[in-house]
């Protein structure tokens, strides 16, 4: 039996403070094949590398695995090195940003492993390797270094049927003991826990990186085995909300209406969103009425551009004339609409950013986000751009949406980030918008945001 450690770093991310999924499912996969696993989230308990490496030199676990999302690469980086330096643990890193990059951020992180692709079984047997041979070549989606040079295994194919896949270890993560700063700001009741009801994405958004880093073939949990695991959480850890995180929710709309139907066949009396984002061409009216009585209170949606050019040069596959009619919809069936933008995408121009705005404005949105293009390892553009020469440490450094760090062939770095305050202030500071969004924060709230609003409406 190996003793296994999970982390996620600490960042300085005051607006999305989660239990991570990821860690969740290694250490359920991890104790069924019998190894004994902690999760330590740093994000959450705000615990420096320092203190970290503190934790993991007195308690030796054999195996440290950190997730690593490129929004916070350059911390991650820092900790595995500090824990390098003063720890005997292996360590194994694994994530979105190591599916992408999984050389250069072993490499660079002096990491011992790095897991690429769906993790759970990589890792389980990984662990069993340390507590035996300590042969590595046959453990498949398994980079490493040997002798000095990194060996990267034969990939491994994603899970097919994931409703095989425990759930997440949630006793270790602890729903109830994160601040109330969820994913997306909104939540009606706290705690609140986040969901995945599928892995795998079909669509090809240039900048996006679900294809590269979920495959390209949507997998489905059934309908029962969702609403068992939102039903256990709601016995066991009195969580009232949920989050449904999947990059495509109502992609299949008879899942979700499958889903919807069984939470209403149970009589689970809960309030649910999509704050990681939905299509806005999977809505009908037949849906929207079923998701409301089931409890969804609010829908994400992925517009990210008013210029239909803008879309079609990013491959989106989004008629922009729905967008208004969609909104609508959802305003008669009590939903509420949060509007995602990027500022920045191939092609912005003043005028097109300016039609953004006015196009958020006039369609009657309640929310919006208007986040600056980033292009993040594993989507067409990174490996464009890099492959022409650009520097990613660049944005690694520039806490990512925070700022600009690609121009366009018309806007500098200052204009797009120009833009992207104006968009939020021009939307917000209209009367009706500004209570609305008052009314939808509660007062527990308040000193985790008001750093984060004065960096989206003012900071340079």
């Amino acid at each position: 039996m190996a003793r296994v450690f999970l982390i996620h770093p600490y960042f300085d991310m005051s607006l999305s403070v989660v239990p991570s999924l990821g860690l969740g499912y290694l250490a359920s996969c991890l104790r069924a094949a019998g190894h004994e696993v902690q999760i330590l989230d740093a994000l959450r308990d705000r615990l420096s590398a320092e203190r970290v490496a503190d934790i993991v030199q007195t308690e030796r676990p054999h195996l440290v695995g950190v997730t690593i999302l490129s929004l916070f690469y350059p911390q991650a980086r820092s900790l595995i090195r500090q824990l390098k330096r003063s720890c005997s643990s292996l360590v194994v890193i694994g994530g979105h940003h190591v599916t992408a990059l999984p050389e250069a951020s072993l490499a660079e992180t002096t990491a011992d492993f790095a897991a690429v692709g769906e993790g759970e079984q990589t890792i389980v047997d990984l662990a069993s390797q340390i507590d035996h041979s300590r042969s590595f070549e046959n453990i498949k989606g398994l980079v490493y270094q040997r002798n000095g040079s990194i060996v990267e295994n034969e990939r491994r194919a994603p899970i097919e049927d994931i409703d095989k896949i425990p759930f997440p270890a949630w006793e270790l993560i602890g729903p109830g003991k994160y601040p109330p700063i969820s994913h997306g700001t909104i939540h009606r009741r706290f705690p609140n826990a986040p969901i995945v009801t599928t892995r795998g994405c079909p669509y090809g958004c240039t900048f996006c990186a679900a294809r590269r880093t979920a495959g390209t073939k949507l997998r489905k949990r059934s309908a029962e085995n969702v609403v068992t695991e939102l039903e256990m959480l709601y016995d066991r850890f009195g969580i009232r909300e949920f989050h449904f995180e999947d990059d495509n929710f109502a992609f299949e709309k008879e899942h979700a209406y499958q889903i919807c139907e069984e939470i209403l066949r149970r009589n689970l009396r809960i309030y649910w969103s999509c704050p990681n984002g939905v299509r806005v061409d999977t809505l009908d009216d037949e849906l929207l009425a079923t998701m409301k009585r089931s409890g969804c209170y609010m829908l994400a949606l992925g517009i990210e551009s008013a210029s239909q050019e803008i879309l079609d040069r990013a491959r989106k596959k989004l008629n922009l004339d729905i967008v208004p009619d969609t909104v609508k919809r959802m305003r008669t069936h009590g939903i509420l609409s949060m509007g995602f933008f990027i500022v920045g995408l191939p092609g912005e121009t003043e005028e097109t950013a300016r039609k953004s705005i006015d196009f958020a404005k006039r369609i009657n949105l309640d929310f919006v986000k208007f986040t600056h293009f980033v292009p993040l390892p594993g989507t067409e553009i990174f490996d464009e751009l890099t492959g022409a020469g650009y520097n990613p440490e660049e944005f690694f450094r520039s806490h990512l949406m925070d700022r600009a760090v690609v121009e366009t062939e018309s806007l500098s770095r200052s204009d797009l980030t120009r833009l992207q305050k104006r968009a939020h202030r021009e939307f917000y500071f209209r009367p009706r918008a500004f209570l609305r969004s008052l009314a939808s924060i509660r007062p527990t709230q308040w000193r985790y945001l008001l750093r984060s609003l004065v960096s989206v409406f003012f900071n340079k």
